[in-house]
């Protein structure tokens, strides 16, 4: 009862003389029908130095600052982090792990959850929170999530 039109509609689709067949005409084409786009050259800009860049580097390669307090730091700070391929992830006392991101991506981050599709507007503290509950990380979230 509830498909009695969408049954009758497709009824009457197939109750329709066929004598009336429409014909797709195929072409080869020999050469392509829009312009080719000229490659300009690039060159890559290497990133500014990141929060991210002694850790990885440390745990990655076992590489260490060669000042010794500065190489302490490092390592403290590398235990609390693993990489997963080439992301670095934080390990997170309670809940999910987290995906750490540096800027410009940071900046992405809080774009979707603040005016994205599923965007509320919130505010700064919940900004960085909701950030943390969708597994991101970087560690000045918080202030960054209050200026945006």
């Amino acid at each position: 009862a509830e498909n009695a039109h969408a049954d009758a509609l497709a009824s009457l689709g197939s109750a329709l003389d066929t004598q009336f067949r429409r014909s797709i005409p195929v072409e080869h084409l020999d050469r392509p029908s829009i312009e080719e786009i000229e490659l300009i050259d690039t060159m890559q800009i290497d990133e500014d130095p990141s929060w991210q860049d002694l850790i990885i580097d440390y745990l990655m390669n076992g590489n260490l600052p060669t000042d010794k307090s500065e190489a302490r730091k490092v390592q403290q700070k590398a235990a609390r982090y693993y990489m997963h391929g080439n992301k670095l992830i934080s390990r997170s006392y309670s809940g999910p792990y987290l995906t750490c991101t540096k800027y410009p991506q940071t900046l992405e981050v809080l774009y979707k959850i603040h005016d994205g599709e599923c965007g509320n507007h919130s505010g700064g503290r919940s900004l960085a929170q909701k950030a943390l509950n969708i597994s991101y990380f970087w560690p000045t979230m918080r202030r960054d999530s209050a200026e945006y």
